[in-house]
């Protein structure tokens, strides 16, 4: 291809770019250039032409000979840098496996890694060139089609033949024409050349056609051609027998190496003719294997073309951009909307989710995160907690059974065994090398447990990601572009120059993407509290071990003590947040203090292998996600794409739209990064964040939530969720066959919530955390900080926020689990084999011994036949507790009516069809699985998958073709109680389809127990005033002056602090439900309102007032609520109303109850102090502090009145935890007066 640039094809990344069109406006409304049009043309008719494409091959410019040259380039490479060629098989390769099939088949030659790269990178190039012509609509089709027609054979074709023989010579000159095309298009396809050759040889045999029929209607002559037609259909029939055969034989000899193993296949297919006969008659079983697959064969579901990522109409609230996602959804581009659809988990339905055949909304990389980090840490957590308890078995002869129960029994100490925290510290420590505990077996289990399941997992996938390689990649790109113009305008030395510093940058890169990691490596976390004390010490420790000057010494320090502004290339290990930029996380990155050794800092660092892997986890996990999906951390070529899109739309818009086009394109990037940056756990983060202004209001913070919140009884609206997300029945059956049935199903539903990255609160806190924005708060590194935080951990626990939410997920987990397994076995049932049986009644015989049996299915007519006299024989002395030999029985209550019976034998035989024996798979242990099978398909057989639970299962993440997957590894291996379904995901051999599983759980999980996510809150709430579009002008002129070295005066710097994070996240403290509950509850239920959102609305509602009424009997309340008051109290505790409820509640506070939902319902309410008011705008710390203002004033006179007491009882952290009510009553009454 004459286009090709061999200079620029390294730079594509592994998620190819192709800025697409706004939703119906073609390219910005058909507004595309002459020049660019004229280019795709020109373009597609140079590719489509068969003399230009000789032409160009002639001169070596073919696009072939592009790919062969950057194979040749990288052989050498891999031969001047590697030496002998490894052993390397190019069909395991998923660079090869990943191109178009027409290009894959050419990667039997690839002889490394590199080569394979350059394969697929000019591959892709190639591929992405032609799609971005076709941008220009029209003028790219008509150049394709004028290059084909354009051609000798073609013109030669047009003619129209006058005989039979000159047809012939026609559709001879065109196929060989095609066949020189196939040499050149290594793409083209058969259909293409089919469909070429048909098209003219159709024309001229149509022309021919039409003058034979005018003859014949002159002459009145019917020629008989019926003996013709049959020789030439006959021929036809066997030409296409022997074709098949053919390709049998060819897949056949790839697959089948040797004679004998060619003999063993015929062996297959003779036993497979042999009747699947059903294993509860008398006798015994044949004795012999089946060696077949036993994975089953799906009809695939063709994909969606074109599928609209637009958010679904919700009653106008979809309309109101009051969150990144939504906003991108509605009023983005076509590609940006796929970026963020691809980015992160949103509750939103889509419209390529609606209608018949619905697209899938894909994984984010956040819950992707979940899945293949967080729940992987998590467990390695909970193992750490099992070895520390057999160390104290060992040592203190306990006999605790969990951490709780140890807790307990060292409040009377630990002896002579060390306690938990201690533990910790000296695992971390052995994990690091710095100053390993060998003494103690069950901390060196515990060291190698976190490197093999946390640590080494990471860094092996960070590696083959080339996470660690992105920076010289990007170097290296910018250094082919100078390449480019070198060769165009400079001279020869420079250009050799050039070659030699991107020969510097490969080897570079060669050693990034091949580095052996530590396997001692443990991150550093510095304890900043401790540096200040001790800073000279700290200091002394770079100067001496590091070899560092004193002024570089203390600039390292001020760096790490956040005292100056971080940087990318600054010399500390900690998150890299500059204006605009994104570096990798620290975690990963090459530390310049790396030649001073961990055990130098000594106590400097933190050693808690907990807190280091909590940190190494949050930062290195979404960098790990977002570089496999987008191909790098700040999703550069993504961005890129959109902002030329929208420069393009610009470009062409008239200058009274320039500005508001602008404008849009600025905010479609901006909330990209904003949700990019939420994931990364870097958004919101202060300039300073260890400055005492920003330290003190993450300790406010903390103590609001500690001090404000009730706990558990708050959230028991939850409950209605259920019902609201998967209905009445399916929610109530499925929680009582689980706790009647087999109380097990709980802990395996738990289990799997928590391998989709779910009901981890116990150690995480994840949902109560974001709900009081304490995500920041809870990784602090000072001293006190940490206590608070760790007190702060506790109260989730004790005040049973934290046990509330994961029992509440793991009954999500549960029921919606089942509903997914249950509806993707309805929506895969068409697509199986076995969709087409036909079940038949009549007497059967027994292929194996001639006696009659009651049902058997037979392969070669594909028919199951059931004779009911013998079935009803067979229930009546209950053969399925005593089948033929080896089969295992199953429970003699398996049954309890004879239809019961009739469906489970119908769906055994039906299961024959879909899964085959495994290569071997003994008989026996064949029909022991697919009993199993078949005992979880009863009861779905003839019920059709309703469009409505196939729209829930495709935004959740899963399609057709998806659900057949799920459907086919949960019969093999899954488990049925009932209505209870346990996918038992970790028993799965398709990967892909537990990841799948997994994703759509999560997902649905956090959107049943509301928990904000990434994408859902808006913008200001967590980064801050400055967000505001009037802000963001000061903001600049702030940052320019700190850029241009000036010092901020004194009001400058109030503002930067008043505008930024902290405060927003200060004032919008407690409101992340109300904005989650609008994103999760409301718009979710208005794009698809039926019965079970408005039956779970009333039960929200009904809750809400139940929770009313319990805390005003414990708060003692004397006033009196009428019904309306009730109900609105209801409401505003179910938050069934979203952000719009706390926007109500603080009109009817401002206006002193005038105006709102309560004036509506009769509720005037009463005036309402200044303060109040104030609190109702500027946050809970505004009430807080007057708590404590009052307290302070009361407490002046020297005595404690009985307001006093009540104040002191505000401040005290659980004050307001239900269960606690009556020990703060009392505690209240004794401090009070007597």
């Amino acid at each position: 291809m004459s286009q090709f640039n061999r200079d620029k094809f390294m730079k594509q990344g592994p998620y190819q770019v192709t800025p697409t069109p706004f939703p119906g406006e073609g390219i910005f409304g058909g507004n595309t250039s002459f020049a660019e049009s004229a280019q795709s043309f020109g373009g597609n008719f140079v590719d489509y032409n068969i003399v230009t494409q000789t032409v160009d091959k002639l001169k070596g410019d073919h696009y072939t000979d592009n790919i062969a040259y950057a194979r040749e380039q990288a052989r050498e490479q891999e031969e001047e840098l590697v030496g002998p060629k490894p052993l390397y098989d190019p069909f395991t390769d998923p660079k090869i496996q990943s191109l178009p099939d027409q290009f894959r088949k050419y990667g039997a030659g690839v002889e490394s890694e590199r080569e394979a790269l350059a394969f697929m990178k000019t591959v892709n190039h190639y591929e992405t060139v032609k799609k971005n012509r076709m941008r220009s609509g029209g003028a790219s089709v008509l150049g394709m089609v004028m290059g084909e027609l354009i051609s000798p054979a073609n013109i030669y074709g047009l003619k129209v033949a006058q005989s039979t023989k000159e047809l012939a010579k026609i559709v001879g000159a065109v196929s060989a024409e095609e066949l020189a095309q196939h040499a050149l298009q290594p793409e083209r396809t058969t259909f293409d050349s089919a469909l070429n050759v048909g098209i003219i040889g159709g024309f001229n045999a149509a022309m021919l056609g039409h003058k034979k029929i005018k003859e014949m209607v002159l002459t009145r002559a019917v020629p008989d051609y019926s003996g013709y037609v049959e020789r030439v259909v006959m021929q036809h029939f066997d030409d296409t027998i022997d074709n098949f055969k053919q390709s049998n034989t060819a897949s056949e000899a790839e697959v089948v190496p040797d004679l004998n193993e060619a003999i063993q296949v015929q062996k297959k297919r003779e036993v497979s003719s042999v009747n699947d006969e059903l294993p509860m008659e008398e006798g015994e079983l044949p004795d012999f294997q089946f060696i077949e697959e036993a994975d089953p064969k799906l009809k695939n579901v063709d994909q969606r073309a074109n599928p609209d990522d637009t958010i679904a109409p919700a009653w106008w609230l979809d309309k109101i951009p009051d969150g990144p996602v939504k906003r991108a959804l509605l009023k983005g581009s076509s590609y940006g909307k796929s970026i963020m659809t691809d980015l992160v988990e949103h509750p939103f339905v889509q419209l390529k989710n609606l209608g018949e055949n619905p697209a899938a909304t894909q994984a984010g990389v956040d819950r992707l995160n979940a899945i293949n980090w967080q729940a992987p840490m998590v467990d390695t957590m909970q193992q750490t907690e099992q070895l520390y308890l057999r160390y104290r078995q060992r040592v203190s002869d306990s006999s605790a059974t969990t951490m709780t129960g140890q807790v307990v029994r060292d409040l009377r100490g630990t002896g002579d065994a060390i306690g938990f925290d201690e533990f910790l510290e000296e695992v971390g420590k052995t994990k690091g090398n710095r100053g390993a505990r060998t003494d103690i077996q069950e901390i060196v289990e515990s060291a190698a447990l976190w490197h093999e399941k946390v640590y080494k997992p990471m860094g092996e996938a960070a590696k083959k990601s080339g996470m660690f390689s992105q920076n010289l990649q990007r170097a290296r790109s910018s250094k082919l572009a100078e390449l480019k113009e070198a060769r165009r305008a400079g001279t020869p030395e420079t250009v050799k120059a050039i070659r030699a510093e991107l020969d510097d940058i490969a080897k570079q890169i060669d050693e990034a993407d091949n580095i052996d990691l530590n396997p001692n490596f443990l991150n550093r976390i510095y304890k900043k509290d401790t540096i200040r004390s001790r800073r000279q010490e700290f200091t002394n420790i770079l100067i001496n071990r590091g070899g560092r000057s004193q002024e570089e010494a203390s600039g390292i320090v001020d760096a790490i003590l956040g005292q100056t502004a971080r940087h990318a290339d600054a010399d500390i290990d900690g998150p890299v947040i500059e204006m605009g930029k994104v570096g990798r996380a620290a975690s990963l990155k090459e530390r310049s203090l790396d030649d001073i050794d961990d055990i130098d800092f000594g106590d400097f660092l933190e050693h808690n292998i907990f807190a280091t892997g909590k940190y190494y986890t949050s930062r290195v996990g979404p960098d790990i996600e977002l570089t496999r999906k987008f191909g790098s951390i700040d999703m550069h070529d993504q961005l890129k794409a959109i902002s030329d899109a929208h420069d393009l739309r610009i470009k062409n818009a008239a200058p009274h739209e320039v500005d508001k086009f602008k404008a849009m394109k600025e905010q479609e990037l901006d909330d990209i990064r904003v949700v990019r940056d939420r994931i990364r756990g870097t958004y919101g983060l202060p300039d300073n964040p260890d400055s005492y202004t920003n330290r003190g209001m993450r300790i406010a913070k903390m103590m609001n939530a500690t001090t404000m919140l009730t706990g558990a009884i708050s959230a028991i609206p939850d409950m209605a969720r259920l019902v609201m997300y998967d209905g009445m029945t399916r929610s109530f059956g499925t929680a009582f066959d689980a706790l009647t049935k087999n109380m097990d199903t709980l802990k395996m539903a738990k289990g799997e919530a928590q391998l989709a990255g779910e009901a981890l609160d116990m150690y995480l806190s994840m949902r109560a955390a974001l709900f009081t924005d304490l995500s920041d708060a809870m990784s602090s590194t000072s001293q006190f900080e940490r206590i608070a935080g760790k007190v702060t951990q506790q109260f989730f626990n004790v005040s049973l926020m934290n046990p509330w939410n994961v029992g509440v997920k793991t009954m999500a987990s549960l029921i919606t689990g089942s509903r997914i397994l249950e509806e993707s076995i309805k929506w895969a049932s068409p697509l199986r084999n076995s969709a087409g049986v036909p079940v038949k009644y009549g007497e059967v015989v027994s292929s194996f011994n001639g006696n009659r049996i009651a049902a058997s299915y037979n392969p070669k007519t594909k028919e199951i036949t059931m004779d009911l006299e013998k079935l009803r024989e067979s229930y009546d002395r209950k053969g399925w507790t005593q089948p033929r030999n080896g089969v295992t029985p199953l429970p003699e209550k398996q049954f309890k009516t004879f239809e019961d019976f009739r469906d489970f034998v119908i769906e055994h035989e039906l299961a024959h069809t879909d899964f085959r024996p495994n290569k071997g798979e003994s008989i026996p242990q064949y029909e022991d699985r697919i009993n199993q099978i078949a005992l979880k398909r009863v009861g779905h057989r003839g019920k059709a998958s309703a469009e409505f639970e196939q729209s829930k299962l495709a935004q959740s993440g899963i399609d057709a073709n998806m659900a057949g997957r799920i459907s086919a590894q949960f019969e093999q291996y899954g488990m049925r109680e009932g209505r209870v379904m346990i996918a038992q995901t970790k028993k799965w051999k398709d990967r892909g389809a537990a990841q799948a599983y997994s994703a759509a759980l999560g997902k649905d999980i956090n959107t049943i127990i509301v928990t904000p996510g990434a994408g859902d809150l808006p913008s200001s709430m967590s980064g801050g005033l400055e967000k505001f579009d009037i802000a963001k002008g000061r903001k600049a002129k702030r940052v320019a002056k700190v850029e241009s070295g000036e010092e901020l005066n004194r009001w400058e710097k109030i503002e930067d602090t008043f505008m930024g994070p902290q405060v927003a996240q200060m004032l919008f403290q407690f409101k992340s439900f109300g904005v989650a509950a609008t994103q999760r509850i409301l718009v979710p239920g208005l794009q698809r309102p039926d019965k079970n959102f408005l039956i779970g609305a009333a039960g929200l509602v009904g809750l809400g007032v139940m929770v009313d009424h319990i805390r005003d009997g414990q708060l003692g309340s004397k006033r009196p609520k009428t019904s309306s008051q009730r109900l609105k109290a209801g409401i505003d505790r179910s938050g069934m109303l979203g952000w719009f409820g706390d926007a109500n509640g603080a009109l009817e506070t401002l206006s002193d109850g005038r105006f709102g939902i309560g004036p509506m319902m009769g509720d005037h309410g009463y005036k309402r102090s200044k303060l109040s008011k104030l609190g109702a705008v500027a946050g809970p710390s505004v009430s807080q502090g007057k708590n404590i203002a009052r307290l302070l004033y009361g407490l002046s006179d020297g005595s404690m009145g009985k307001r006093d007491a009540y104040y002191a009882r505000s401040t005290m952290p659980m004050n307001r935890v239900f269960w606690a009510d009556g020990i703060f009553d009392f505690t209240q009454s004794a401090i009070g007066p007597k």
